[in-house]
């Protein structure tokens, strides 16, 4: 007996969700069902295609050999029912995408509407951490990718460039009433927000300062988090900070904050991050291809 289009889907829907009760939700069929085409799917071809355990479901060899001849027979019947003027449905899946809070809120939250559109079988989540909890995620398959900062050189992972995010030094106009800050020399009189000790928002700056600058030495620093905290306290006038151009481009507009060394803006670029064996690359690759599309500016 040959395979059916119906069970060639649902393999498919599995492949990419690593899940038989997301598939049955994307197919919008019973949990029963989805099992039943699988079973019957692995009959027609005599071999097993998924291992599943109480916790994982985990492509076979043979499973993992299907993946691109499945997809070319489903496509070829959705372009047979097209010729036929009859349009089948594309198969759905879903994705959790792992964002640092600011950019979820500023910039990818945003464009899920969007997203919906452009790509309606496709459902992405989102799951808010910071950078070392999201590559922990990904690593441990709690999440299916990640957009990340600095890259991560990880063996089990694939990073790709999306966007270069620039950065400013900025400060409010009633903390630079009180003290100027021009050279090197004049930060010690003032103190530095930052997200945690390793200073990850000053080292880039550092990076791309020119030779006067990369001694800078802040009387004072304040590890405040979150890009959200800092901007507070910086419109505050509680400090300088290095914050994303996107980010504060307002509150320049608006001169609730001024540049510090305005000559110095380094960028730093994000990166889509996902499993080296995660079967799903195509449906990643659109998920990353969306953002390049939509690059954060503010």
């Amino acid at each position: 007996m040959s395979p059916t289009v119906d069970q060639l889907r649902t393999f498919l829907t599995i492949a990419e969700t690593l899940s038989f009760r997301a598939a049955a939700r994307s197919l919008v069929v019973a949990p029963a069902v989805v099992s039943e085409r699988v079973r019957q799917l692995e009959a027609a071809l005599g071999a097993p295609l998924f291992r599943r355990t109480t916790r994982s479901v985990a492509l076979t060899p043979q499973g993992q050999a299907l993946i691109p001849y499945a997809r070319r027979a489903v496509d070829a019947m959705l372009d047979c029912a097209h010729a036929a003027g009859e349009r089948l449905p594309a198969p759905r899946a879903e994705l959790v995408l792992g964002v640092e809070p600011e950019a979820a809120a500023r910039w990818v939250a945003p464009l899920l509407s969007r997203w919906a559109r452009l790509r309606p079988e496709l459902t992405v989540h989102l799951h808010v951490g910071d950078h070392d909890a999201l590559h922990a995620a990904l690593v441990r398959h709690q999440i299916d990718a990640a957009v990340l900062g600095p890259t991560v050189r990880d063996p089990r992972l694939l990073s790709a460039p999306l966007v270069g995010l620039a950065w400013r030094m900025v400060a409010a106009p009633v903390a630079l009433r009180r003290q100027a800050l021009r050279v090197a020399e004049d930060a010690s009189g003032f103190t530095l927000l930052d997200r945690a000790p390793s200073l990850p928002c000053l080292r880039p700056w550092l990076d791309a300062a020119p030779p006067r600058l990369r001694e800078v030495r802040f009387g004072r620093v304040l590890h405040l988090g979150s890009l959200a905290a800092i901007e507070r306290v910086a419109l505050e006038g509680g400090g300088v900070a290095v914050l994303p151009t996107p980010m504060i481009a307002r509150h320049l507009e608006a001169d609730a904050l001024r540049p510090v060394f305005a000559a110095v803006q380094p960028s730093t670029a994000q990166h889509f991050a996902a499993r080296l064996d995660d079967p799903r690359r195509p449906m990643l690759d659109a998920v990353a291809a969306l953002l390049r599309d939509a690059p954060w500016t503010g």
